[in-house]
Formats: structure tokens, C-alpha cells, sequence
């Protein structure tokens, strides 16, 4: 395997497989107006769904449904839920990501889309790989050239917004699999976002242990309009 290939491998080549992945940690978001932690708990079934409910105070604040068609998020804060097609409600946050995407930056991960194209430039102590994928500007950095680790992923909207995702803090799921980096930190680097920081610390990864992803829009509450 040459030195290019190495990379692109580590890059996008999955952890681990499993039929089930249940994750809990603890979050925290930092923006302008407040500065929030909160509980998370995470299910994902490969392909199919993936579930995420956020507790603040031992109080459900938000719970999200996601599968490779729609998104489904309850606002139980402010009484309002958000029903709509992925590839829209991608577009309202300006992501070129699917179901698959996700889960894919969720194990840790790096996308390279087909219809893209990329550059990689590597030294005996890190390697960046940028990524062209229609209007976005896709920025990956690995190091340890030994073993490739992605240790960071940035990128940038057509509007000129942009984020960065810091990983850190790998260990082993399970003998014989991959890394799986339990702290993730993501950062507001330019434009109009929400947020300045959303910080994911993981406590706790289960595999192959199925639970169920409950989700009911409770009455009364109004949609939000995107």
C-alpha cells in the first residue's frame, strides 16, 4: 500500500462494524447567549436510524429521529418539533451530508464523495487532505504517519460559513477493532452559526446491544416552519 492510499484508508475506512451502536455522553454548548451542558444519549442502527435524546437538569430538552429520508426533532423547551426531508433540512444548515454521512463523522471518520475531487499533501508527521465537493470546501488533518489517525475535519458552505471538528481521546471498542475517539470538540470558526462550541465527551459506547428509538411529536406542539 503506498503512502496515498495509506492515508485515504485511515481516512474512510470504518472502525468496527456492528449491527448496533448505543452511546451515552455528556455535551456542552457555548454560544453568545448561554452556555449549556446536558446529557446525551445516542442509537444508531447501520443504514436505518439514528436516535439522540439531550437531557439538561434530568429534563428531556430535545430528541431527534433521523433516518435516510427524514429528520424528526422534538423542542420540548419551546413546545415545537421539526418534521422534514433530510436532503431539505441538510440544505437549511447548508451540510451536503446523508444518513450515511453521519454515521460514518459519528464513528470518527473522514467523506470523500464520489463527484469530488482531492488533494493530499503529507510529511513524515501529518498529512492534509483537501476536499472539493461541489460549492464546499472540505479540509482533513491526520497524524501519526506510522498509523494515520484523523485528528481534525473543517468545513466550509457556500456562504462562507464554517466549522471545525477536533477528535481526541481514542481507544479501543473492542480487541481487533479500530479507534474510536471519544472526545469531540466542534467550533465555530466563520459566519452566522449558533453556536461558538459544541463539546461531546462520550462515557460510555455499547455495540451489538439493540434498545429501542421511541418517538412521538407530542399534541399541541407547532411545527416549526424552516
Amino acid at each position: 500500500m503506498n503512502d496515498e492510499q495509506k492515508v485515504l484508508d485511515a481516512l474512510t475506512r470504518h472502525p468496527f462494524t456492528y449491527k448496533f451502536f448505543t452511546a451515552k455522553a455528556k455535551v456542552r454548548v457555548e454560544s453568545p447567549s448561554m452556555n449549556i451542558s446536558g446529557n446525551l444519549q445516542m442509537r444508531v442502527r447501520p443504514g436505518e436510524a439514528i436516535w439522540a435524546s439531550v437531557t439538561i437538569f434530568g429534563f428531556e430538552a430535545f430528541r431527534l429521529y433521523m433516518t435516510k429520508d427524514t429528520v424528526r426533532v422534538i423542542d420540548r423547551l419551546n413546545r415545537m418539533y421539526v418534521e422534514e426531508p433530510i436532503d431539505k433540512w441538510m440544505d437549511m444548515y447548508q451540510l451536503p451530508f446523508g444518513l450515511r454521512d453521519v454515521e460514518t463523522i459519528l464513528l470518527g471518520k473522514g467523506l470523500i464523495p464520489e463527484e469530488s475531487s482531492y488533494r493530499i499533501n503529507s510529511d513524515e508527521a501529518e498529512a492534509e487532505v483537501s476536499v472539493q465537493y461541489k460549492e464546499y470546501a472540505i479540509r482533513y488533518l491526520l497524524q501519526n504517519m506510522i498509523q494515520p489517525q484523523l485528528v481534525q475535519m473543517a468545513i466550509k458552505d457556500p456562504r462562507g460559513q464554517a466549522i471545525k471538528l477536533t477528535l481526541s481521546s481514542f481507544d479501543f471498542l473492542r480487541p481487533g477493532t479500530g479507534e474510536f475517539p471519544f472526545h469531540r470538540l466542534i467550533e465555530a470558526v466563520s459566519g452566522d452559526l449558533p453556536f461558538e462550541s459544541l463539546e461531546i465527551t462520550f462515557n460510555e459506547v455499547t455495540l451489538d446491544e439493540e434498545k429501542s428509538m421511541p418517538f412521538e411529536i407530542p399534541r399541541r406542539y407547532e411545527r416549526m416552519e424552516p
